[in-house]
C-alpha cells in the first residue's frame, strides 16, 4: 500500500509547479548538482540530489521483494 500511496503522490506532484528552493542545504545541493526543478516532485531531493519520493517508491519496492520491514532511524 505504501508504494502505490507514494506513485499517486509522485504523478500528481509532477502535473504541479516547482516550489522556490530556500536557502540553505537544498540551495546548495541544487547548485553543486546542477538541479533545476520543473515540478514539485523534483523540488523533493535527498542529499545526493536524488529524488526523494523516488529513492521511497524503491525502498518499499525492495521490502516488499525481499519481505521486509522498513525501518528509519
Amino acid at each position: 500500500m505504501l508504494q502505490t500511496e507514494l506513485v499517486t503522490i509522485a504523478r500528481r506532484f509532477r502535473e504541479l509547479p516547482p516550489e522556490p528552493l530556500e536557502d540553505g542545504w537544498k540551495s546548495v545541493v541544487a547548485r553543486n548538482y546542477g538541479l533545476r526543478p520543473t515540478n514539485l516532485h523534483e523540488c523533493f531531493f535527498d542529499i545526493d540530489g536524488e529524488l526523494l519520493l523516488d529513492r521511497l517508491i524503491g525502498l518499499a519496492q525492495l521490502s516488499v521483494e525481499r519481505r521486509l520491514p522498513i525501518l528509519f532511524q
